[in-house]
């Protein structure tokens, strides 16, 4: 570094250099310690910033004893870090950092119901209906995708689709309606139960979706668990989903 005659003149300049750094002075290696333990990051900063403008500039002899180079090219990288204080690592970010409370937090037992939700969409994702129910009873996870994909094969038959693609966010039950011949559980045979009734459709699949696919049916049953209720809805749905749908499109 104190061979170089670009950053010599520069640091010469800024006032970072001193007498230790003079070519006949034996404590070359004692100043540049000194230097980079006091100033490390600014001076990597401006060195960087030098760099940078002399590529760009095209200079290639700089600096032997012209101190005009020096300060044109020292007030340049100046204002370049006080510019640039979002990428300043010497000065404070101008954005400043947002702190999230993170926890856990353990979920109300004895609730006595379960809510389900359903909406059904078209080819272009316009909704055409859908129903929001609850149990007077408590289910696991498993039982209620269960007890919402029946209600949706009970929803479809009663609107008199006969191409359907059925939709979760729950992967365990797709996979146990895909081997639901084979499984010989009280699960499976409940999964060819259901078979059977969408075995009058001409078209059924039953596949699986990432939950950020599914938020209006999350919305729903949140809706459900406030207001208890057992309702069918149509394309002029009520304004509270009409609401999460909006959210949800926007989103």
């Amino acid at each position: 570094m104190k061979d170089c005659p670009k950053a010599r003149a520069v640091l010469e300049y800024g006032g970072s250099i001193t007498d230790c750094w003079t070519r006949s002075s034996p404590g070359v290696s004692i100043g540049l310690k000194r230097l980079c333990t006091c100033w490390i990051k600014r001076l990597w900063l401006t060195l960087l910033l030098l760099s940078g403008i002399s590529e760009t500039v095209g200079i290639t002899e700089f600096f032997w004893g012209v101190m005009e180079y020096a300060r044109v090219i020292w007030e340049i990288a100046s204002c370049l870090s006080h510019d640039f204080q979002i990428f300043n690592l010497v000065e404070k970010p101008m954005l400043p950092i947002l702190s999230e409370n993170t926890g856990w937090m353990k979920p109300e037992t004895g609730g006595n119901q379960t809510c389900f939700g359903l909406i059904a969409r078209d080819n272009d994702d316009f909704i055409l209906g859908g129903r929001i129910g609850t149990l007077k009873k408590v289910l696991n996870a498993e039982w209620a995708e269960i007890k919402a994909m029946e209600e949706s094969i009970s929803y479809t038959r009663l609107k008199g689709w006969n191409r359907v693609v059925l939709e979760t966010d729950c992967a365990s039950i797709v996979n146990r309606f895909n081997k639901r011949i084979v499984d010989l559980t009280v699960m499976g045979h409940r999964m060819r139960h259901l078979f059977k009734l969408a075995d009058p459709l001409l078209f059924f699949i039953f596949n699986w979706i990432p939950r950020s696919c599914n938020r209006v049916v999350d919305m729903l049953c949140k809706l459900a668990k406030d207001i208890p209720c057992n309702v069918d809805f149509n394309v002029d749905y009520p304004l509270e989903v009409h609401d999460f749908i909006l959210k949800d499109a926007i989103n």
